[in-house]
């Protein structure tokens, strides 16, 4: 009939629906504009900056090997005061770095050397902060501890930080090596029974090692 109004299709209405929410969608947008632009450069920001940090870290590997060094090459050089220098900036600007680890022990060293055992001790022991030690480092830098207790003729403490670390590393060749010092100390604290059951470890627990033969001897000559 003319003047009656012909209802939608389901089709049409479905396309109407579909207007709708494209327009809806355009004026959300629009709106958001400045959100997605201050999210997008926040984003990039984050990015600019993780690559600036793994450029830096890659820059001061680089730097702390070249001063590690530089260091090594003085103390061949004989010039054992410009070398300590090196390895105290090393320590001081590149800690945390392969190098300025190894550079951290070298100089502890070096104060052990020279009969500074305070200083070579906190050395030793800054290393111990690392929250990812290398076994080698680690080893030396326990051992050096023990050494300091060692050379202040602290025996018996320095028999007990050689064991402890033992105890902490059960099966590694460095464990037998303690044992063996730790079998030292307790002979010059006058420690015969200590010094045979540490010795009687070695051969027992270490076979393979090559400190079991010694410590055989040892415990043949008591």
């Amino acid at each position: 009939m003319p003047g009656r109004s012909r209802r939608p299709t389901k089709s049409e209405l479905e396309e109407d629906q579909f207007v709708e929410w494209i327009l809806k969608a355009a004026d959300y947008l629009r709106q958001r504009a400045l959100l997605f632009i201050v999210g997008a450069a926040a984003i990039a920001l984050v990015v600019s900056v993780f690559v600036y940090v793994k450029s830096s870290q890659a820059d001061a590997k680089k730097e702390a090997a070249e001063l590690l060094g530089q260091a090594l090459i003085r103390d061949e050089a004989g010039q054992p005061a410009e070398s300590m220098l090196k390895l105290g900036l090393l320590t001081d600007s590149y800690a945390g770095t392969s190098a300025g680890d190894q550079g951290t022990i070298i100089l502890a060293n070096r104060y052990f050397a020279q009969g500074e055992y305070a200083e070579a001790e906190k050395l030793y022991r800054s290393y111990l902060d690392d929250p990812s030690p290398v076994d080698i480092l680690l080893f030396a830098a326990r051992s050096g501890i023990a050494s300091c207790y060692e050379a202040k003729e602290e025996f018996q403490r320095a028999a007990s930080e050689y064991l402890a670390y033992a105890a902490d590393n059960v099966g590694s060749m460095q464990s037998s090596i303690a044992l063996m010092n730790a079998a030292r100390c307790q002979r010059l604290a006058g420690n015969r029974e200590a010094r045979k059951e540490i010795l009687r470890r070695v051969t027992r627990e270490y076979p393979k090692s090559p400190v079991a033969a010694r410590a055989q001897n040892e415990l043949n000559m008591l």
